[in-house]
């Protein structure tokens, strides 16, 4: 495995090879393009979060709408040198020793102690140059990154129906509340969202979860025939999960059930110390989590959905939907009415 990576890594020619490049980048923009119908909830769900932390904006330019925009805008200008210049520069930064700050190794105990062995040898064949970055970096970014203000978003693409989804800026997985909130996420899935959003609204799907890791809170629904009628219905929920005697005991005990089913699922090998390598998430604190979701009533998801959603200003909506049935207008209302670019929508 260490000797294809390294072939890979220390051996790929990033230019001279246009023709190659040119059928690669084609299939790229293609499957790109394809996936706006298909995946238009993930890019609304992108939208939205890309407007609250700074690794969701990134997530954003290098995987959302605009990664899709850049991709046909490089097919469509045959820019391979452009490519060709951006890959050989982004090895040339990337592929060396200075630049490796961390490693995650997935094996069995026996196997361990080579594979940690042939990382070594792996890593003491890359070049020790000191990698220089011109320009704006990835810390540069980070850094510079401010929440914007409450953004809704109408991105028309070539689609017949539509996919919405609301963000909303809560906590962090350390903090008390991210656990009430996780599951709060489940229970107004269940009781509340599906309902009106499948039910009523015609929906395929709808619903609500929290990411503790990113400390965010999202509503969405996809396939949905409605779209800021499913806004609407978004902030009903809120209302809805604050209020007293919304949810039962037995509401709280079956999301408790929902909850621990997506904790407790079987893993790949591949993603086994994943959370841990990326996020931090050690035994304890994973451990933690758990106690506190065990230890929620229904009076705990009363008062964080009251605390962390009602009134929550730090927020953002956005719509992937039907370019030929925009309902609605750019300017007002603080929308914005965008095309699959980012840029704005001109009525024809």
């Amino acid at each position: 495995m260490f000797d294809l990576l390294g072939e890979v890594v220390l051996g790929a020619s990033w230019t001279g090879q246009t023709a190659r490049l040119q059928t690669l980048l084609k299939r790229r923009a293609a499957a790109a393009g394809s996936s706006i119908s298909s995946g238009g909830l993930g890019y609304a769900q992108s939208r939205a979060t890309s407007h609250l932390t700074a690794e969701a904006a990134l997530d954003e330019r290098m995987g959302g709408l605009p990664h899709v925009a850049e991709l046909q805008r490089l097919v469509r200008e045959d820019a391979m040198d452009e490519v060709s210049a951006a890959l050989l520069e982004i090895a040339s930064h990337v592929f060396t020793s200075s630049a490796v700050s961390r490693c995650r190794l997935v094996a069995q105990k026996e196997g361990m102690p080579n594979a940690e062995a042939q990382l070594a040898r792996f890593l003491e064949s890359m070049p020790n140059a000191k990698a220089t970055a011109e320009g704006l970096t990835l810390g540069d970014f980070v850094s510079n990154f401010s929440m914007a203000e409450a953004e809704k978003a109408f991105v028309a693409v070539p689609t017949q129906t539509n996919y919405c989804a609301l963000a909303l800026r809560t906590v962090p997985y350390a903090h008390p509340d991210a656990a009430p909130l996780y599951l709060l996420g489940q229970a107004m899935s269940t009781c509340f969202l599906h309902k009106e959003i499948r039910e009523k609204g015609g929906a395929y799907g709808g619903g609500s979860n929290a990411v503790p890791t990113s400390g965010t809170f999202m509503f969405s629904s996809y396939r949905d025939p409605n779209s800021t009628a499913t806004l609407d219905k978004f902030e009903e929920a809120i209302k809805w999960a604050a209020s007293e005697g919304s949810l039962s005991l037995r509401d709280v005990e079956e999301a408790h059930l929902r909850a621990f089913k997506n904790l407790d699922a079987p893993r790949a090998p591949s993603a086994r110390g994943a959370g841990l390598f990326a996020a931090g998430l050690d035994d304890a604190s994973r451990q933690l989590f758990r106690d506190r979701l065990l230890a929620c009533t229904v009076e705990t998801l009363r008062e964080v959905a009251e605390r962390h959603l009602l009134g929550n200003t730090n927020s953002a909506a956005a719509i992937v939907g039907n370019a030929a049935a925009v309902p609605v207008t750019n300017g007002l209302g603080g929308w914005q009415v965008l095309g699959p670019d980012g840029r704005p929508l001109i009525p024809a």
